[in-house]
């Protein structure tokens, strides 16, 4: 069995993209492996993370809210863009037809929590043979003014709605890893509970927790959690092959 005829959501992880410790880029090497490895005739939406630049901002700037600081609300939104930017160039050097839709458009929220999404927009450029492509982005947020929103949960939201047959979760590791730091094949949406985590430092949307607590979220769903900088993988879990670690 493939996921072909299903929609596939995948979230483009920031840890893919960048060592979230020192800033080391793998953008170039995350580019070229989603524009290699998505099949021509793939249903998908693409959410890309903010990286270490993205975050990194958000820490130095304490964003969290709208106090005066409009200038640095733009610039993060900038550079996040620019991110996604680099990954739609390859996809349409490798002959795909991404289509970048802005989140702030689609969603609002309250205390960072949606409470708005026009599925429309996202419906329609998927019915018309685009790959609707977005990012961690800053809505307008009811309390807050505008507030960050995270790529895993509008990835989840995605997922939800459209009843998606898989979401993707594209990382710096190959899954969810035991005490061993060796990869778990499959684990029940039931047992989750009872995985251990390591820490992310430097990440303010929640790293590896906050993706399995969003999976949580999705009846009917799976999950799969991938290393995206690994070429190939990404298209073996769009085949439904055994990589990475699978939740379902």
């Amino acid at each position: 069995m493939n996921y072909q005829n299903g929609l596939i959501v995948l979230k483009v992880g920031g840890s893919a993209i960048a060592d979230k410790n020192t800033g080391k880029s793998y953008l170039d090497v995350i580019a070229a492996n989603v524009a290699s490895d998505i099949p021509k005739d793939a249903r998908m939406v693409i959410v890309c993370g903010a990286s270490y630049v993205g975050h990194s901002l958000a820490i130095k700037y304490r964003l969290s809210k709208l106090e005066s600081n409009q200038h640095e609300w733009a610039l993060l939104r900038y550079e996040v863009g620019s991110i996604t930017n680099r990954i739609i160039e390859k996809m349409i050097d490798a002959g795909h037809a991404p289509i970048e839709l802005s989140v702030p458009t689609l969603f609002n929220t309250k205390k960072q929590q949606i409470v708005r999404f026009n599925f429309e927009y996202v419906s329609g450029y998927l019915n018309n043979g685009f790959i609707p492509v977005m990012h961690s982005d800053a809505p307008l947020d009811e309390e807050n003014g505008i507030s960050i929103l995270s790529g895993d949960a509008i990835a989840t939201e995605i997922a939800r709605t459209f009843g998606a047959a898989l979401l993707i979760y594209g990382t710096d590791v190959d899954g969810i890893l035991d005490k061993e730091r060796k990869p778990i094949p499959k684990i029940d949406k039931k047992h989750l509970e009872n995985i251990e985590f390591w820490k992310i430092k430097n990440d303010v949307s929640g790293g590896i927790r906050n993706k399995i607590e969003e999976a949580k979220k999705l009846e009917g769903t799976k999950v799969r959690i991938i290393n995206l900088r690994k070429a190939g993988m990404l298209r073996a879990a769009i085949e439904n092959k055994d990589v990475g670690t699978l939740i379902e």
